[in-house]
């Protein structure tokens, strides 16, 4: 995982859209809300000001891990306009499928698509065509062949 490092928002290109990021709402150096966006300078236009925060922090991270980030950085800082603990068990199964579809996805497109994949398992397309998420016994595999990470393919079960 590259280097946690917060950009400040104000140094941000103006003429930079659509930056998948989750931020920060700073007040007196406490961080006041967690959020996440797929198109920050969008989002965050849509904040009402209003004096509850002084200075906007983001980290850039891929869509389908924004959810997880955002999470991760709520149960961390605990921030005082975010409802600390509504992420209950249904919600986080919600965000392991999210992110094993899209892992999937991306699996599917670096070894060359599900017919290239099935060969290399030596399995069915049909089987490989069928998937919604990789099956746990196959995700070792699928990495190894991918460069997806068995944790991201099936978040869920590896953890």
């Amino acid at each position: 995982m590259s280097e946690l490092i917060f950009s400040r928002f104000r140094e941000l290109n103006r003429g930079t859209d659509r930056i998948s990021a989750v931020y920060l709402l700073i007040k007196n150096g406490t961080c006041v809300y967690v959020g996440m966006s797929v198109n920050l300078r969008q989002r965050l236009s849509g904040h009402e000001h209003k004096g509850k925060y002084d200075r906007v922090l983001f980290k850039r991270f891929e869509p389908f891990a924004l959810r997880i980030a955002e999470k991760v950085f709520i149960d961390i800082f605990q921030p005082e306009l975010n409802t600390v603990g509504t992420v209950d068990r249904v919600a986080l199964k919600e965000v392991q499928k999210d992110v094993a579809r899209s892992s999937l996805s991306l699996a599917l497109e670096k070894v060359g698509g599900p017919a290239k994949l099935a060969k290399a398992l030596g399995i069915s397309r049909q089987s490989v065509y069928a998937w919604k998420v990789c099956p746990a016994k196959r995700a070792e595999e699928v990495s190894k062949l991918s460069g997806v990470s068995k944790e991201m393919l099936r978040p869920d079960v590896f953890e």
